[in-house]
C-alpha cells in the first residue's frame, strides 16, 4: 500500500471516531437493533445456522450485537465468538451460550475493552462456520473493510475453506464510505447491513474495484 493509502486509513480512523462518537447513547442502540433486526428479516441467518459474532467492544461505539446473539439462539443457531492468540497472531472460533455469562475480558491482544470467549469453550472447525460476522470501522459498496489495524479477522477470513461462509458485516449508516484504501492482504465483506438498508456485494464490483 502507498503512503498516500496509509494516511487515507489514518484520516478515514480518525473521521469515523469523531462520526460515531458524535452519536448519543440512544442512536446507538436504536440504530444497533435496527440493523440486526433488518438483517433477520432479510433472511441472513438461516435457523439453525453456525454464526461467528463479536462482542461489542467497551466504550467503542459500533453496532451492538447482543440482542442478534440472542434471537440466534433462539432460533436454533450455533453461536460462536473468536479466541485471540496474541503470539501468533491468529483467531479461533468458540462456542458460547450467552454473551455475558461466556465471555471475559481479553488480556492477551492488548486491544483494550475487548471481550472474547472464557477459557475451555469448545472450539469449532472454522469449515463449521455458515456465517461470519466481521467488525470494522468503516466499509465501502464493494465490500472494502476498514479494520482496526491488527489484522486477525484478515487472517481469519483469508484461510475459510472458499466459498464456505457468508461474510457479514454490520455498521452504520455513517460508516458506509465512497471509498475504503485496501492492502493485498485485506479481505472484503459480501454484505453489509445498516439501520436503513442491506447492501449485496457484487463479486464482479468488488474484483473491478480492488
Amino acid at each position: 500500500m502507498s503512503a498516500t493509502d496509509a494516511e487515507s486509513k489514518r484520516m478515514l480512523r480518525r473521521r469515523m471516531a469523531a462520526t460515531l462518537g458524535a452519536m448519543s447513547p440512544e442512536a446507538l442502540r436504536i440504530g444497533s437493533e435496527r440493523a440486526w433486526r433488518r438483517a433477520v428479516g432479510a433472511g441472513v441467518f438461516a435457523d439453525g445456522s453456525t454464526v461467528l459474532l463479536y462482542a461489542p467492544i467497551a466504550g467503542v461505539p459500533e453496532v451492538d450485537l447482543t440482542g442478534l446473539a440472542e434471537e440466534l439462539v433462539r432460533r436454533g443457531c450455533r453461536v460462536c465468538m473468536p479466541r485471540l492468540d496474541a503470539g501468533s497472531r491468529t483467531m479461533a472460533a468458540v462456542r458460547v451460550g450467552n454473551l455475558t455469562t461466556d465471555l471475559v475480558a481479553d488480556t492477551a491482544s492488548g486491544l483494550r475493552g475487548l471481550r472474547v470467549a472464557r477459557p475451555g469453550s469448545p472450539e469449532i472447525a472454522a469449515g463449521e462456520l455458515d456465517v461470519v460476522v466481521v467488525p470494522g470501522v468503516a466499509f465501502d459498496r464493494t465490500g472494502a473493510r476498514l479494520g482496526r489495524g491488527a489484522g486477525y479477522y484478515d487472517r481469519f477470513l483469508a484461510g475459510l475453506p472458499g466459498g464456505r461462509a457468508r461474510r457479514v458485516a454490520f455498521a452504520f449508516d455513517e460508516q458506509v464510505v465512497e471509498r475504503v484504501p485496501m492492502e493485498a492482504h485485506d479481505e472484503r465483506v459480501g454484505v453489509i447491513v445498516t439501520p436503513t438498508e442491506v447492501i449485496e456485494v457484487s463479486v464482479g464490483e468488488a474484483d473491478a474495484r480492488g
